[in-house]
């Protein structure tokens, strides 16, 4: 992890080396990143993990798992200047009921984003801990597990995630909403976006099976309780900015492409690795607000999917946010002392 937290400083270093200005038309985009921006956020963020056993085994979906973690409200800053931007947030504190009705559960969110001319860079650390399965009702150990998170309360989930976009348009397009607001649309534009992305995912139910006992006879991959996920893929989007008054704004763009990857599953007596590839839809955005050189007051949503198979189990991880923001933009106090 140190390793590669130096890593992304050392991009966020290169990237902004250089002054960004001279780089973008002025008709469309206005730059802003020689102002530090300062805000507050609030988020509702949802986990959901889908792991399907193949029809042949399956066929009327009932040992399906549906995991799901919903964390409470989130709420922290988003700190910017130059072309870096600092993610830092914190989870409000679980309800009595909440905790009876899904159990325990808690999570950790950072981020790091930079942006050098058309390149945006952005990489998430996601980890989930507590699971309850919406499905529980349909399987058989319903009959014997009382709750619906017995099996899953220890679930921790950690997803690492980089991506690496590039508008070719990018000197009349602003990138990065909703985790960098450095650049600031004041006309219309519809532009194709293109990224790569690395992603780890690790599923860790600390040797307990993920899947009823009775599926173990039919066949031994389901005793996994580990499934570890290594995937690179290569994708577009078409991402449209529209803006009224050069100060209010809607954005939306959605991302399609080709995933390539190995999935790794652990448990008793198994271990078993397979490689996966797959078209995908990794990426969802959308925004609407209102902006000018210093106020920034928005909401947003995006959805993250990653989905990968072995031998007989299919998963697949859905990331929901939707937020608000409110932030303030300032020159540094050294310019202001000149």
């Amino acid at each position: 992890m140190k390793k590669l937290v130096l890593g992304i400083l050392f991009i966020g270093v290169f990237f902004t080396s250089k002054a960004q200005s001279v780089y973008y038309d002025t008709s469309y985009v206005k730059e802003l990143t020689n102002r530090i921006l300062v805000s507050y956020f609030q988020e509702y963020r949802s986990m959901d993990i889908n792991i399907m056993p193949d029809k042949s085994i399956d066929s009327m979906g009932k040992e399906s798992l549906s995991l799901s973690s919903s964390s409470p409200l989130f709420s922290g800053f988003l700190i910017q200047y130059k072309g870096i931007a600092i993610y830092l947030a914190g989870n409000t504190a679980q309800s009595d009921d909440s905790k009876s009705k899904y159990g325990i559960q808690s999570s950790n969110i950072w981020k790091i984003s930079f942006l050098h001319k058309g390149i945006f860079a952005n990489f998430n650390y996601i980890n989930y801990k507590g699971f309850y399965d919406k499905n529980f009702d349909s399987h058989q150990f319903s009959k014997y597990d009382i709750l619906p998170y017995n099996r899953y309360r220890n679930l921790n989930t950690t997803w690492m995630n980089l991506d690496i976009k590039y508008y070719p348009g990018y000197k009349k397009f602003s990138q990065g909403i909703p985790t960098w607001f450095g650049l600031r649309q004041t006309k219309s534009k519809f532009s194709m976006g293109y990224k790569f992305s690395y992603n780890y995912v690790k599923l860790d139910n600390h040797n307990t099976a993920l899947f009823s006992d009775s599926l173990s006879h039919i066949n031994p991959i389901f005793n996994m309780s580990t499934s570890v996920y290594n995937g690179y893929s290569i994708s577009a989007a078409p991402s449209l900015y529209l803006v009224a008054f050069k100060k209010l704004f809607f954005y939306v763009d959605g991302w399609v492409g080709f995933d390539a990857g190995y999935n790794s599953l652990k448990g008793n007596s198994l271990n078993e690795t397979k490689a996966t590839f797959q078209l995908v839809f990794p990426e969802f955005r959308t925004a609407i607000g209102f902006q000018n050189n210093r106020w920034i007051a928005a909401m947003y949503y995006s959805y993250l999917n990653q989905s990968f198979s072995n031998k007989n189990v299919s998963t697949s991880i859905n990331y929901n946010t939707f937020g608000i923001i409110v932030g303030y933009r300032f020159y540094p106090p050294a310019r202001l002392a000149l």
